[in-house]
């Protein structure tokens, strides 16, 4: 159903209209889960409000379909998830939320009053957490093995291995580290980062045979069993990144972007459409002003590159058209060309795709010289939602 009762109609909107599909995400989350059995269980990224896609609804879809490990980026999105998840009437039993920038200062029994585990990730952030924590308090230490970003170094961790007692003083219970290249199988970084990392885990085990392994994201994933440890946490791939472009898509598609005509327009030769007058037509052309711009996540590298796929809202029978963006994109409107289209296919108040499944999230990203990441991160608040439940 969608959960705000508007019409899954989309062949006439008054404004733009973005609908989430949270069945796509549940299955999504179940597909790689399934591939990280089993030897591990799966998590989810829920981080930068679930990659844009509205952590209210997202988050109690992964719960329902049997999610337990969410990641956040910062305190503040794990309290909003914490009291979001309690008021989603969904089991919440065993659920561990954490923050995967870790705790900053002063925020440690914050971090231990609420139950949220910090992924330590400095040495100076553990000796923080030490102080801090009370018995039951729970946390993860990430190691650097090769992304170069967070983490400890090897003889980090061996220092504190020798001065801290990792489930007494600290209270971890897994290992963490982050792949680099895990979206290219061939990459040699990978093998070297899975066997730095194993060899630190292997090491921290001597003290914790219980500690838990935690390496790999979406793509991490898909490289296989060697990878998996015993958790994963897989982002991109929930909301229908292919995080790894090789490998077969396997995971569903979860929005679809659809902007309302405004209206049509006539350009003879030698005219321009929109800033800087950097389409000038060759020839007569007749043009659709859509409701949607860069404000909404419609890069403006997107000129000259995007096309938008058209449909007869009179014929479920004729398929469709490509129409490609013509003149500058700008904050509030995108222009496409519909000149070799059927007459009387674009009327104003009827809708096209922008992002769907004829537009996927991958071409979207390629015509924008960008990722699936920014794409769903940059989706604007403007847009009208809808969520299938």
């Amino acid at each position: 159903m969608l959960s705000n009762s508007l019409s899954s109609n989309t062949s006439n909107l008054s404004a733009p209209h973005l609908v989430v599909d949270l069945n796509a995400i549940a299955a999504n989350w179940r597909f790689l889960n399934s591939c990280s059995q089993p030897l591990a269980i799966a998590g989810a990224v829920v981080k930068a409000n679930a990659y844009g896609l509205g952590l209210a609804q997202v988050a109690p879809c992964l719960l329902n379909a049997g999610c337990k490990h969410f990641y956040v980026a910062n305190l503040e999105e794990a309290i909003a998830l914490k009291s979001i998840l309690a008021d989603a009437q969904v089991d919440a039993a065993g659920v561990e939320i954490s923050v995967l920038s870790g705790c900053a200062r002063g925020d440690e029994r914050e971090f231990v009053e609420r139950q949220i585990l910090p992924v330590l990730i400095s040495l100076e952030m553990a000796e923080r957490w030490s102080d801090a924590a009370s018995a039951g308090a729970r946390a993860h230490l990430k190691v650097n093995s090769g992304m170069g970003r967070f983490g400890l170094e090897g003889e980090e961790l061996e220092s504190l291995l020798q001065s801290k007692n990792l489930r007494s003083d600290l209270g971890v219970i897994a290992l963490m580290s982050h792949l680099a290249c895990a979206d290219e199988p061939e990459h040699p970084l990978n093998q070297q980062q899975l066997s730095r990392f194993s060899s630190m885990l292997a090491s921290a085990r001597k003290q914790l045979p219980d500690l838990q392994g935690c390496l790999s994201n979406s793509a991490g994933v898909l490289l296989g069993e060697a990878y998996h440890f015993q958790r994963t946490r897989p982002g991109i791939g929930l909301y229908g990144g292919n995080p790894r472009p090789s490998f077969p898509q396997q995971l569903q598609a979860v929005v679809k972007l659809h902007l309302p005509v405004l209206q049509l327009r006539n350009l003879n030769a030698g005219e321009s459409v929109g800033y800087g007058a950097s389409f000038v037509a060759s020839s007569p052309r007749k043009l659709a002003v859509l409701a949607g711009g860069y404000a909404d996540g419609l890069f403006r590298r997107l000129t000259g590159r995007a096309k938008a796929w058209v449909t007869d809202p009179n014929s479920a029978d004729t398929g469709g058209w490509f129409a490609p963006v013509v003149g500058r994109i700008s904050m509030d409107s995108t222009v496409i060309d519909i000149t070799d289209l059927p007459a009387g296919v674009v009327a104003p108040g009827c809708a096209v795709e922008m992002l769907g499944a004829n537009v996927t999230l991958a071409d979207f990203a390629r015509a924008a010289e960008t990722i699936d990441y920014e794409v769903l991160t940059s989706l604007g608040a403007r847009y009208r939602r809808v969520y299938v439940e």
